[in-house]
């Protein structure tokens, strides 16, 4: 690491850097106490004023030197900047009072979030069925979890909406240190904000909220501060409490994703190296370093174990893990690979590249390559770090050809990637220019954001991150205990997304698991689900779905009452997974089977029927399909054009029934992108058992 900069990166020289060391400080004490509780084998809520408390207490102790900084319009202009920018990224869900994001893995973290609040982990049998699916989580990362059952108590005890400050907090965290690390690689203070502005409005932050890498997220919110935070100890401007902060921050960056440690080591190798000879050379800096790392190592020990154990278990299970993600982001695996790799839009699927997409990719590349000729004079050490991010995607792409590795390398290595794109804006703008350098650089700058955000938005409408997931349908069962009277019920979800957060909040209505989503989807949890607390025979059916005689519904569920004429249907194993379309439960039949699963009551004839039906574009050359439908009596084939109605033949309890169709696609690409193979789309599909059968 080259010490000579074209800007010396001073704090007292800008008043903001005191102020996001602070708050990022004050996150890291925070995640510390409250990650340490639970690596503890303690639960949060019985805890949670000694998490306060030594948070709070830390806040103090490194809050005395800020008697000194002098809040200006620069501090006040900058925190404006920075709220905008996170409230640009929320203002969406805000309207639609909704998740950020509507990945699964959200709903895995708001489980784990309470579970944590009320059990210490590794607690399992006898627990609702939440809980007892939480349990599982018990010894992977659980930094995330941790700080976000910590502020869901804020929040009236509704992880859902604990997602929002949570998020919003490691976006704050995410500016302030993009800006920061963008100020010390010497750029102007205007072009740096421009820098944390951009990683918060387009790019893979976007991305990560969309897919719920929140573990990812938290780890970018603290690794930009490790960087700068060692900046300052090698030039000799931190004190012990620096020191001290150091190593908190280390600490949480460990706690917040440990795997990424390994990655951004593998990285910043040549950096690390660099840092390494020049502290050799001045034994108070390799004081200084050691320090802080011991006092890191003290602080994550009680996670040492579980983590190499979880570590273990994650290079067994690498490879099925990334085939089951790739399908997340394989615009990485195309030829679109470049405007993909800068988070344009072709990063999903059936997104085309069009030429907007091409330029901006073209810009972006020469300003990177423009910011490599200035490292090279300024920062040689980070131009190694930058072939070694480039030689282990390639790695991910060519030979493992992973597009979800690709992914994470992607993320981590965008704290380079970014500030190395506005260091190439000043560097062709220094070269070019004699006047107003900074004026033209700060206006390329703001250009390059304003139609990168447009073309990002524009390729958005093609993609999934334009769904929000709504929470209010949600928050309404807490409702259904003043309805029901205590008594069980039996949830049915066509989906996974809809049964998970629905669990969350029936966590206190007792339960007849008749439909166990979890262990039928994920056989390797069917036996840990089969210990979650048990009730009495369900006296009512809550279904996803908009349903007659219903005594509670609301725009998403309908609570019906068990009888001898209703038997639930749900979706467990869509061929093209399950959809919402006018308020009913829709489906897409392929020529590959869909699992469904049917409680019956009793036994007898019924029919399966659905209101309407709808042949589907990868045949559109013909208007009627053939339909197989199998069950445990037997296989019945039926000819589809504008109705759909099969007789059945059901047992009592559960019933296993299977649809497909019989032709094939014709078209295995639509036009729109799509490659599922879509035949019959079924609307608002039920069964209906018949009287006296």
């Amino acid at each position: 690491m080259s010490i000579r900069s074209p800007r010396n990166f001073q704090l007292d020289s800008w008043h903001p850097a005191r102020l996001f060391l602070f708050v990022n400080l004050a996150t890291a004490i925070l995640t510390v106490a409250s990650a340490g509780i639970v690596a503890g084998h303690r639960p949060i809520g019985p805890n949670l004023s000694e998490i306060l408390l030594a948070t709070l207490f830390g806040i103090l102790v490194f809050a005395i030197p800020f008697r000194t900084v002098r809040v200006g319009y620069r501090v006040v202009a900058v925190i404006a900047i920075g709220a905008g920018a996170v409230l640009y990224v929320f203002w969406p869900a805000i309207l639609t009072r909704a998740t950020i994001t509507t990945s699964g893995d959200a709903s895995n973290y708001a489980a784990f979030a309470q579970y944590l609040f009320r059990y210490a982990r590794d607690t399992a049998g006898n627990l609702a069925p939440i809980d007892q699916y939480a349990s599982f989580f018990s010894d992977t990362r659980f930094a995330t979890p941790s700080v976000l059952s910590v502020l869901t108590w804020f929040c009236d005890g509704d992880p859902g909406f604990g997602l929002g400050p949570f998020t919003a907090l490691l976006l704050i965290n995410v500016f302030a240190g993009f800006t920061m690390l963008t100020r010390q690689l010497g750029c102007s203070i205007r072009i740096s904000l421009l820098a944390g502005v951009s990683v918060l409005l387009f790019g893979w932050v976007p991305n990560m909220i969309y897919v719920g890498s929140l573990d990812n997220l938290f780890f970018l919110a603290f690794l930009p501060f490790v960087f700068v935070r060692l900046r300052l100890i090698m030039v000799g401007q931190t004190k012990v409490r620096s020191n001290l902060a150091f190593g908190i921050t280390l600490a949480a960056l460990f706690y917040a994703y440990p795997e990424g440690v390994l990655i951004a080591s593998a990285i910043f190798f040549p950096v690390l190296i660099a840092v390494a000879i020049h502290a050799w050379k001045k034994r108070e800096i390799l004081t200084r370093v050691g320090w802080s790392i011991s006092i890191a190592l003290l602080l994550v020990v009680p996670y040492l174990r579980t983590f190499v154990e979880f570590l273990s278990g994650q290079i067994h299970t690498t490879s099925q893990l990334m085939v089951f993600a790739d399908g997340v982001f394989p615009g990485l695996q195309t030829k679109a690979f470049i405007p993909a790799a800068f988070a344009l839009g072709q990063e999903f699927p059936g997104v085309t590249t069009a030429w907007p997409d091409l330029l901006l990719s073209l810009l972006l590349g020469a300003f990177t390559i423009f910011g490599l000729l200035r490292w090279l004079r300024t920062r040689q050490a980070y131009c190694w770090s930058f072939a070694c991010f480039l030689v282990i995607v390639l790695s991910q792409g060519v030979q493992e050809h992973h597009s979800y590795g690709i992914y994470k390398i992607l993320t981590i290595g965008s704290i380079l990637a970014v500030p190395l794109i506005f260091v190439g804006i000043e560097e062709i703008c220094f070269r070019l220019f004699r006047n107003f350098r900074q004026l033209v650089a700060v206006a390329l700058g703001c250009l390059l954001l304003s139609l990168t955000i447009v073309r990002v938005s524009q390729n958005t409408q093609s993609t999934p991150k334009r769904i929000f997931t709504k929470l209010d349908p949600y928050l309404d069962l807490r409702k259904l205990m003043n309805v029901t009277q205590g008594a069980p019920l039996s949830l049915v979800c066509d989906n996974n997304l809809d049964y998970k957060w629905a669990l969350i909040y029936l966590r206190d209505q007792p339960q007849e698991q008749k439909v166990e989503r979890i262990g039928l989807l994920f056989p390797e949890l069917r036996s840990l689900m089969e210990g979650a607390k048990q009730s009495v025979p369900a006296k009512y059916v809550l279904v996803s779905r908009n349903l007659p005689g219903a005594v509670w519904k609301n725009e998403k569920f309908s609570l019906v009452p068990v009888s001898d004429e209703f038997a639930p249907i749900v979706a467990l194993n869509a061929a093209n997974g399950a959809e919402t379309v006018n308020g009913a439960s829709f489906i897409w039949l392929s020529n590959t089977p869909s699992s469904f699963a049917v409680d019956s009551p009793r036994e007898g004839q019924a029919i399966l029927w659905a209101r309407k039906v709808q042949c589907g574009p990868s045949r559109p050359n013909d208007t009627s399909r053939t339909v197989v439908v199998q069950t445990d009596s037997g296989t019945y084939e039926q000819r589809v054009q504008d109705a759909f109605s099969v007789p059945l033949r059901l047992k009592k309890g559960m019933n296993s029934v299977q649809l497909w169709c019989r032709e094939l696609p014709t078209l295995k690409v639509l036009p729109n992108g799509d490659r599922r193979a879509l035949l019959l789309g079924l609307e608002d599909y039920q069964i209906k058992l018949i009287p006296g059968s």
